[in-house]
C-alpha cells in the first residue's frame, strides 16, 4: 500500500499483479469448465449409445472403465477429451455417428469404439444394406419406366409429325445428337429427349417446306412435260445436271432448289 496523503491505496504495480492474477484465475476457471463439459459429454455419448446394444453385450459395460480404454494403442478416450484439440473433435464425430446409425437416423459406417454395441451395429448395418437394396431396384424401375415413356413420346411425335414414311429418322444418326440416333437419345435422359424432339419438329418443318417446294415444282414442270408418265419420269429420275445425280424431287428443299431444277429443266426444254 501506499500512502497518497489523504488515503491509503494499492500501488500501480501491486493492482496490475491482481489484475493479471484474476486473468489467469478466469481463463483456469472457463478451461476447467470446458474439461468438465467435454468429460460430461463422453460420458453422456458412451451411456448412450450403450443403452442401444443387446443385454447380453452391455452385461459386464461400465462407463467409467471405458473412457479409460485406449483404442488402437492411442490415448486413453478421457485424455483425448481433457485436451480438446483436434482429435476430440473427431472422436465426438465418430460417437455421434455411431448414435445415429444405431437410432436408424443415418446409414453411415460407424464404429463401436470400444463400446458394447458390435451386435447391435452388425444389425444395422444388414438392414440399411437391405434397404439400400431396394432404393437401388426402385431407381433402376424408375429409370427403366421413364426410359420407356421417354421412347412413347419421341415415338408417337414422329408418327404424329413426320409419319411412316420417313420413321427410319428415328434410327438415323444424328451429330447434333452427338452421333446417336434420336431414338437412342431420347432413351438416355430428358434433356436429350427435347433435343431430340426439336430436331423432330424442325425436320418436320423442312419436310413441310419440301413438300411445298416440290408441288410447285412439278406443277410448273407439267406446262412443259404434258405426259403424266414424262413428268413423273422427270421428277424421280435422277438427273446428271444436279448434286450427287439424285432426282428433283430429292433436291428440291426450298424456293432457291426448285428454280434450279425448273431452271434445268426449261434450259432442257429450249433446246429441243
Amino acid at each position: 500500500m501506499e500512502d497518497t496523503g489523504w488515503a491509503w491505496k494499492q500501488t500501480q504495480r501491486r493492482s496490475a499483479q491482481l489484475h493479471q492474477r484474476r486473468i489467469e484465475q478466469d481463463r483456469a476457471d472457463r478451461e476447467a469448465a470446458q474439461v468438465a463439459s467435454r468429460l460430461a459429454s463422453l460420458n453422456n455419448l458412451g451411456k448412450s449409445i450403450a443403452l442401444l446394444g443387446s443385454d447380453s453385450e452391455r452385461q459386464a459395460f461400465d462407463v467409467v472403465s471405458w473412457m479409460e480404454h485406449a483404442p488402437d494403442g492411442q490415448q486413453p478416450l478421457k485424455q483425448i477429451a481433457i485436451k480438446g484439440d483436434a482429435a476430440w473433435q473427431a472422436l465426438k464425430r465418430a460417437l455421434a455417428t455411431t448414435l445415429a446409425v444405431l437410432k436408424d437416423e443415418c446409414e453411415q459406417e460407424a464404429e463401436d469404439i470400444g463400446l458394447p454395441v458390435r451386435g447391435a451395429l452388425e444389425a444395422m448395418r444388414v438392414i440399411h444394406k437391405a434397404r439400400a437394396a431396394q432404393r437401388k431396384a426402385a431407381a433402376e424401375e424408375a429409370e427403366r419406366l421413364g426410359r420407356l415413356e421417354r421412347l412413347n413420346t419421341i415415338t408417337s411425335l414422329s408418327n404424329a409429325l413426320i409419319g411412316d414414311a420417313h420413321s427410319n429418322w428415328l434410327e438415323t444418326r444424328n451429330s447434333n445428337l452427338n452421333g446417336m440416333t434420336p431414338r437412342d437419345a431420347a432413351a438416355l435422359s430428358t434433356g436429350h429427349l427435347e433435343n431430340a424432339m426439336h430436331l423432330l419438329r424442325k425436320f418436320a418443318a423442312e419436310l413441310v417446306q419440301k413438300a411445298k417446294w416440290v408441288d410447285e415444282l412439278e406443277r410448273e414442270a407439267s406446262k412443259l412435260l404434258s405426259r403424266p408418265d414424262k413428268l413423273r419420269l422427270y421428277m424421280t429420275s435422277g438427273d446428271p445436271e444436279l448434286p450427287g445425280l439424285v432426282s428433283p424431287t430429292v433436291y428440291t428443299k426450298d424456293e432457291q432448289t426448285m428454280r434450279q431444277c425448273l431452271a434445268l429443266l426449261r434450259r432442257r426444254h429450249r433446246r429441243r
